[in-house]
C-alpha cells in the first residue's frame, strides 16, 4: 500500500481540473475533507473498489487505491480516468457523437501529466 499521493492537473481548454489521490481510503477520506463538502463526502464508498471517480462542478476528484506499477494496477488508473474525461466532457457540454477525437486527445493528455507527477 502507497503512503498517499496527492496532487491537481489543470485540464485545458476545458476549465476544469482533477484531484488525483493514489492510497488507502482512510487517507483519501482526510485529502477529500479539504476539497469537498461533508454532504459530497458521504458520495465516497470506498469498499470493494480499486479506484473511483466522482465530479464537483469544475473538479473531478479520482481516487485509485495504489499507484499504478503493475498492468493490473494501469488498467484502474486508465478505468478510473474513462470516467474523468467521460464526466469532464460531459461539464463543458461537448457532445460525443461521431468522431471521440476530443476524448482521446484529454485521456492521453491526462496520462502523460499523472505519470509526471508521479515520478
Amino acid at each position: 500500500m502507497v503512503i498517499m499521493k496527492a496532487f491537481k492537473i489543470e485540464t485545458p481548454p476545458y476549465g476544469t481540473k482533477l484531484l488525483a489521490l493514489f492510497g488507502k481510503p482512510s487517507e483519501a477520506r482526510k485529502r477529500l475533507k479539504n476539497e469537498i463538502s461533508k454532504k459530497n463526502l458521504k458520495r465516497w464508498d470506498f469498499k470493494g473498489c480499486d479506484g473511483l471517480t466522482i465530479m464537483y462542478g469544475a473538479l473531478a476528484v479520482m481516487w485509485v487505491r495504489e499507484l499504478p506499477k503493475t498492468p493490473r494496477l494501469k488498467n484502474v488508473l486508465q478505468h478510473e480516468l474513462v470516467h474523468v474525461v467521460n464526466d469532464i466532457l460531459s461539464y463543458v457540454g461537448v457532445e460525443r457523437t461521431g468522431s471521440d477525437e476530443g476524448g482521446a486527445y484529454l485521456t492521453g493528455w491526462i496520462t502523460e501529466q499523472i505519470y509526471k507527477k508521479l515520478k
